[in-house]
């Protein structure tokens, strides 16, 4: 006699997701019979199921349509890295310090974290971690601006740039060295 499963058994043994395997079993991917009861609607013979995860493992090229179809993850474009020389990095110190020359040389770390657009408590974690000089005055955190410079123009820096203002002052830098 041939066993017969739920569809719920089908989908764990399938190691896919419940969308899916409807999907799957809708558009004619499986046979099943359908009962028509709310719950426990589908049954299907286990020889079906065990054929059709053969065929997935053996010729994944044949359900290349439904892969990343039933995920609820927005795609996000992948983020472009931005590869600086030791020279481009030098020249890329200087343009940031131009760019910010109007403020003081002692950075509140809210001031810093406007121009950055890092949050004051990723500032005040490179600070403790010595990636970045500060010191505490008066309860403030206060950051150098040579070293929040220095550490923001290094290339593994500038690599994983994501900030808005980060993109902006790199634009404007590229801008500049092209005239």
């Amino acid at each position: 006699m041939e066993q017969i499963i739920s569809a719920d058994a089908a989908r764990a043994y399938l190691h896919i997701s419940k969308r899916k395997f409807l999907f799957m079993l809708q558009n004619g991917y499986i046979r099943y019979e359908d009962n028509g009861n709310k719950t426990h609607r589908y049954s299907l013979k286990m020889s079906d199921v065990e054929a059709l995860r053969k065929d997935m493992n053996e010729h994944p090229e044949r359900f290349d349509d439904l892969s990343g179809r039933f995920t609820a993850q927005k795609s996000t474009p992948p983020t472009l890295a931005v590869v600086l020389s030791q020279d481009e990095a030098k020249i890329l110190r200087e343009y940031i310090a131009k760019c910010w020359s109007k403020h003081p040389d002692a950075l509140p770390s809210k001031l810093a974290a406007e121009l950055t657009g890092l949050t004051v408590g990723t500032l005040n974690r490179h600070v403790s971690r010595g990636n970045i000089f500060g010191a505490v005055v008066g309860g403030k955190v206060l950051i150098s601006k040579q070293s929040l410079i220095g550490y923001l123009a290094t290339p593994d820096v500038m690599r994983k740039t994501a900030t808005v203002q980060m993109k902006k002052l790199l634009a404007g830098y590229r801008r500049a060295g092209k005239q």
